[in-house]
């Protein structure tokens, strides 16, 4: 079979060699090795000239809570804005290289300045940058056809302004008591103690440091059920657990 095959591919290399001499026979001086250029180039599969193709251009649209931009043809989102992080998540049906090239065409518009260190493939795209209030990050994945999109940025200056900025490497926990009764809250063999929130005056704030992990938190409020919540923390990140009459909720706010 293999000698069979042989002699028919042989001929189409002739032929396409052929016809390109022919076309520029009246030229004069010809160049041979751009001659096979042209002939190797003729050959190669449609899929892989496709692969090659320039990202497609997307249109810009503003999230106006969190003041970050997203392709306009996105399926649904969701954007949050706190004083000390804005975040976004949605998904486009777009390929990576093209949300990816939208982003940094967007970003670099807002003085944001990507990172080395950027790991990118035809699948997925993690980048971190700085913004002209903080560290944030860019991460893409190939998803249905798609790309999922979550875009984190945060501010520095805000959270150092309120002693809510983590320490290099560490997480923190911010605890507050909105309930009528004393807590105490208990992790990692810590324990914070915050007293009944009276309604005249703010809440008392209680922070801690922790390394990064998974942690079970447990809250007791006299005369009430000791309540819990497990969740996994990351370095240089800020969370806020909050005890009322209702419940227990944790969020992350940096």
């Amino acid at each position: 079979m293999r000698n069979e095959l042989a002699a028919p591919i042989a001929g189409l290399g002739l032929v396409i060699l052929a016809s390109v001499w022919a076309a520029v026979a009246s030229a004069g001086t010809v160049d041979a090795s751009r001659l096979l250029h042209v002939a190797d180039t003729a050959a190669k599969p449609a899929a892989e000239n496709a692969a090659s193709a320039a990202p497609t251009q997307l249109e810009a649209e503003e999230v106006s809570m969190s003041d970050l931009p997203m392709p306009a043809n996105h399926a649904a989102y969701d954007s949050s804005a706190g004083p000390y992080r804005r975040d976004l998540y949605t998904s486009v049906p777009a390929d990576v290289a093209s949300v990816l090239a939208f982003y940094r065409r967007e970003l670099d518009k807002r003085s944001w300045k990507e990172q080395p260190g950027a790991v990118v493939s035809a699948e997925a795209a993690t980048i971190a940058f700085v913004s002209p209030k903080g560290p944030a990050m860019l991460k893409l994945a190939a998803q249905d056809g798609g790309t999922s999109v979550s875009l984190v940025a945060l501010d520095r200056a805000e959270a150092e302004k309120d002693g809510l900025a983590p320490k290099q490497g560490q997480a923190k926990v911010e605890f507050s008591n909105a309930s009528h009764g004393d807590a105490v809250f208990s992790v990692n063999e810590q324990t914070v103690k915050i007293a009944a929130w009276p309604r005249e005056t703010a809440r008392e704030l209680r922070t801690i440091d922790l390394p990064p992990g998974k942690y079970k938190i447990v809250v007791e409020i006299v005369g009430s059920p000791a309540q819990s919540v497990e969740t996994t923390v990351g370095a240089d990140e800020t969370w806020d657990l909050s005890v009322s009459l209702l419940r227990l909720q944790l969020e992350h706010i940096y």
